[in-house]
């Protein structure tokens, strides 16, 4: 594990930066996910985030590192460069590569969480 920083957008859009101990695979590195302690039924969560820009590559948490491990390598696997701060910036190859990102993401039983008290439990689609 190594320390990197990641960025944290609020819901009123302030970006703020922050370290965290995160697997670096290439160009992502995963980490227990920032201001989440755990979810409903007191399960770990786990993010994928994309180094060069700091951001979150996928839009969903997963319960394990392994988990969110695997899905790093898998998109760590697709042909795009990642080493850019911004991901696949051809019209035609932006899409698609988001939707990838979020089937794989979907595949490996990533959830939303989107209200700390709101949020649904562990594994949850």
């Amino acid at each position: 594990m190594e320390r990197i920083a990641i960025l944290c957008v609020m819901r009123g859009g302030a970006v703020s930066s922050i370290e965290v101990e995160a697997t670096v695979v290439g160009h992502l590195a995963v980490h227990r996910s920032a201001g989440i302690e755990s979810t409903d039924d007191n399960g770990e969560a786990w993010s994928v985030t994309h180094m060069p820009s700091g951001r979150r590559i996928s839009p969903l948490h997963f319960d394990t590192q392994a988990a969110a491990v695997k899905v790093a390598e898998l998109i760590g696997s697709l042909p795009v460069d990642l080493s850019a701060p911004v991901v696949a910036t051809d019209p035609f190859v932006r899409p698609h590569f988001i939707d990838a990102v979020r089937a794989i993401s979907a595949l490996h039983r990533g959830f939303l969480i989107d209200d700390p008290i709101e949020r649904p439990a562990a594994g949850s689609a």
